[in-house]
């Protein structure tokens, strides 16, 4: 791109910001348009079209904005709210509508509201339940000051006093001690949290617990219960058995509730109650026994929600399967046509299930190569490429197979690939340099070198190397402080 493109990109962009201020979205939408044109490789153009065209009422137009968004940025993370699918809009309106009521205190009418999503039993396509946006919008963001939070448990406290026999009432309240809990806990590692976080912590779980188990009529009433009652589990520390009990009791309630069974993975993951690959095998199973569309969508939405949540390759991380991943969200978009996150999510996936495949046919390679299998770890390093194109450190390791057996033009060919893939990569860089260097390039060997130190300031065998090259060419000085300098990295922590 030319500097004038650049600039008419930027006031493009910035005409863009203006006329969606004042909501003028056709004119946005031709700025965009423009800004594509000028740009075709601008992901933010792309995802921001596509908001507007679904804004429009042009969903199909609005989703091959978004997976064009993906296809030039294949680590993307599209998160639903980026698709601002329709239930994305039903979330905020049953948000919004529900803060509103509490601070008119119109109780009876947030009663209603709930019942309504209660008996409907309606769903996001990822399975949660309509009802719980009543819920989880009385819930302060954890940057609120702790006054917010106290000032929303005292609205629910009086909305407990003028209605007792309020179901939603009491399920709210536990709810929002429970969020409160975990927000004085934080979200790092038990190390990090103070005396007087584990105080509150648990001191705000048991006064959830004592609220639900006080309120019995809800149990059969309202599904929200159980979910509060399992987080709440969760961070009480429940033994396994009385865990697994509680869980039944939740699916004999709603069997094929999602947030139960998305609540039972989590309690699974090695860091809490469970071992490497339990909470997958364990999903299988809940899925098999439910059966059918319901089972197979049950297992995909729970993936979907660990996916989101953990930001991690469930294939990679939690060995889940892609092909029943890609045959529950088929019946995920059967229910939820009009689901844009649901399909973003899919593709998303499915280019995380590719990764995935590429790195246990790379880690194969790997394998065969410590063996001394040769030939048979250049196969595996070029069928993991076929799948994963930017796989750069399979380019490394072809590059590392070429140079032994001194094919050095076809190493260089795959040194330049995993640096232009990516170019802060120190091992591509050094690799490089020592191709070079064979070929008698010791110009270019040394500024490989260099640029691996910039990148890895210590990068002990760079430094050496360098020092080796600096030697031959008669640079004493630079030689000796390159060798001090590996030495001194080499020694530290000894």
């Amino acid at each position: 791109m030319n500097s004038i493109t650049k600039i008419l990109y930027s006031l493009l962009i910035c005409s863009i910001l203006i006329v969606k201020a004042k909501g003028e979205l056709s004119g946005s939408l031709a700025d965009f348009d423009k800004a594509v044109k000028l740009k075709p490789d601008s992901v933010d153009a792309y995802i921001g079209r596509g908001k507007f065209r679904y804004k429009q009422g042009d969903p199909n137009s609005a989703l091959a904005d978004y997976k064009k968004a993906i296809e030039l940025k294949p680590d993307l993370c599209p998160a639903p709210d980026m698709a601002q699918s329709p239930d994305f809009t039903v979330t905020n309106d049953v948000g919004l509508k529900t803060i509103a009521l509490i601070q008119a205190k119109e109780y009876e009418k947030l009663d209603e509201l709930a019942k309504k999503y209660r008996s409907s039993k309606e769903r996001y396509a990822d399975g949660v339940w309509k009802l719980s946006s009543v819920y989880d919008a009385l819930i302060p963001s954890n940057q609120a000051p702790d006054d917010d939070w106290d000032a929303r448990l005292d609205s629910i406290a009086r909305w407990t006093v003028a209605r007792p026999d309020s179901i939603t009432a009491r399920v709210a309240w536990a709810n929002l001690l429970v969020s409160y809990a975990w927000k004085a806990r934080g979200a790092g590692g038990t190390d990090t949290v103070s005396p007087q976080g584990w105080r509150l912590f648990f001191s705000r779980l048991a006064a959830a617990e004592k609220c639900l188990k006080e309120s019995k009529f809800v149990i059969d009433v309202c599904p929200i219960y159980w979910r509060v009652m399992m987080t709440d589990a969760l961070g009480l520390q429940m033994p396994r058995p009385q865990f697994d009990a509680l869980f039944e009791k939740a699916i004999k309630f709603e069997p094929d509730c999602e947030t139960y069974y998305y609540r039972r993975a989590i309690y699974l993951l090695p860091q809490w109650y469970g071992t490497k690959g339990e909470w997958q095998s364990d999903l299988a199973k809940s899925a098999d026994k439910i059966g059918g569309e319901n089972g197979e969508m049950l297992y995909s939405q729970v993936v979907w929600n660990m996916h989101i949540r953990y930001d991690k390759n469930p294939f990679v991380e939690y060995n889940a399967s892609w092909p029943r991943v890609d045959k529950g969200f088929e019946v995920i978009e059967k229910y939820f046509p009009n689901s844009l996150g649901a399909k973003i999510e899919r593709a998303n996936l499915a280019i995380l299930a590719n990764d995935a495949r590429a790195a246990i046919i790379y880690n194969s390679g790997k394998e065969k190569q410590a063996k001394g299998d040769l030939t048979g770890a250049m196969i595996d390093y070029n069928k993991a490429i076929e799948i994963k194109t930017n796989y750069v450190y399979a380019y490394v390791h072809l590059g590392i197979l070429n140079h032994d057996k001194g094919d050095l033009k076809s190493a260089m060919a795959d040194y330049n690939k995993a640096i232009e893939i990516d170019p802060n990569y120190s091992t591509a860089y050094y690799n490089r340099g020592v191709n070079k260097q064979s070929a008698g390039e010791i110009d270019g060997a040394m500024a490989d070198f260099t640029r691996a130190i910039e990148l890895r300031p210590n990068y002990a065998l760079a430094y050496m190397v360098r020092g080796q090259l600096k030697q031959i060419k008669g640079d004493k000085n630079g030689a000796m402080a390159d060798f001090i300098q590996a030495n001194k990295i080499q020694n530290v922590g000894k």
